[in-house]
């Protein structure tokens, strides 16, 4: 009879740990991984406050998340293909949607912007341009690169990726100070809500990635609720970078290229003031893959195939100009293809040139 009773009990443990709610999150093995991929010990997974957390999340709040992935889908697939490539965890593509939701505008009271949320003062230390014609914060491929190198620097200072998290957060002195007070980095006595060594959002910052990271994993929770195809551009990059002259306007580009410049706008926040940075020869925007062609018609600098390329030797009398008429190529494009800042070439250099016939 007690082999029965303890069945039954063991029974309901078991429905409990795999199913929380309506909403479970049924693949243990994708919570183990996660825990792991952040340094984790999967005994957080028992953590009272974190098993609290992921079983309010109901269906109106499930709507709401997935919206947040829908509303990032124009830049997610560039964004998780940059994280998997670099050597920190591709978690860390659901910190960017606990910061600022995936939204390209977002800023905080603290004038935080950007999908990672980075103040000024830590934008420029990471070299992200702002100026009156640009902010780089809000340029969503620039700001992943930038957010990739500022976490591997926390990971070199901290060694794990929880502290990582916790640090982008709150700050690396914060956290620094909250360690030395608990005397170890451990994270369930520096998120323990007790004793209180770091401030409450810090303390909830972690699971909330956790979570949704879980819930982004949940390819049933996402099929149900009709979202499959955001499954299906999971690597799809639909933006293509490309280069226009600088003091270039936006509208210009956008009717060139068959697109509205409202449209360009959404893709290219960076840009402030619908003209590309004057300073610069050339600047950078995206645009929809499948208008490359056009841009290339009417603003790209010529590609030259690799098979149709030679190296010439400087000798006694050359310069620029004759050299551009024996072979029939523009003096521009010889420095261009040379990185030449002046005319002056010396005997015995080497320059790479193009077969135009």
């Amino acid at each position: 009879m007690k082999f029965f009773v303890i069945l039954a009990l063991l029974s309901q443990f078991a429905f409990a740990f795999f199913s929380f709610n309506e909403n479970s999150y049924s693949n243990v093995s994708d919570e183990i991984k996660i825990l792991k991929s952040l340094d984790i010990d999967t005994s957080f997974a028992q953590d009272k406050h974190y098993i609290k957390m992921k079983n309010e999340i109901d269906k109106l709040k499930t709507k709401y998340f997935l919206q947040i992935l829908e509303q990032g889908q124009i830049f997610v697939p560039i964004l998780r293909k940059m994280i998997s490539e670099s050597n920190i965890p591709d978690t860390f593509l659901y910190m960017a949607m606990v910061e600022s939701k995936f939204k390209i505008k977002a800023t905080s009271h603290k004038n935080a912007k950007g999908l990672w949320q980075f103040i000024p003062k830590t934008a420029k230390t990471i070299g992200l341009k702002q100026n009156r014609y640009i902010d780089e914060r809000l340029d969503p491929i620039k700001s992943t690169q930038a957010a990739i190198k500022y976490l591997n620097y926390l990971h070199d200072r901290f060694q794990k990726w929880y502290l990582v998290a916790i640090a982008y957060n709150c700050g690396e002195s914060r956290l620094a100070r909250a360690i030395k007070r608990a005397k170890t980095d451990k994270l369930s006595v520096l998120i323990d809500n007790q004793k209180k060594y770091l401030p409450k959002e810090s303390r909830d910052y972690i699971r909330k990635i956790i979570i949704m990271a879980l819930l982004a994993n949940n390819k049933d929770l996402v099929i149900k609720n009709g979202a499959e195809h955001l499954f299906n551009t999971a690597y799809n990059s639909t933006l293509i970078k490309v280069y226009a002259k600088g003091g270039m306007s936006l509208k210009k580009i956008a009717k060139a290229i068959g697109v509205s410049y409202k449209k360009l706008k959404e893709y290219n926040h960076h840009i402030k003031r619908g003209v590309l940075p004057p300073t610069y020869s050339k600047y950078h925007i995206y645009i929809p893959s499948d208008r490359v062609v056009y841009f290339n018609a009417n603003f790209s600098e010529p590609t030259y195939k690799a098979e149709n390329m030679f190296i010439y030797r400087v000798k006694k009398g050359d310069n620029l100009s004759k050299i551009s008429r024996k072979y029939n190529l523009k003096i521009s494009t010889i420095k261009r293809l040379n990185n030449l800042n002046k005319d002056l070439l010396k005997i015995g250099d080497t320059l790479t040139l193009y077969a135009n016939n």
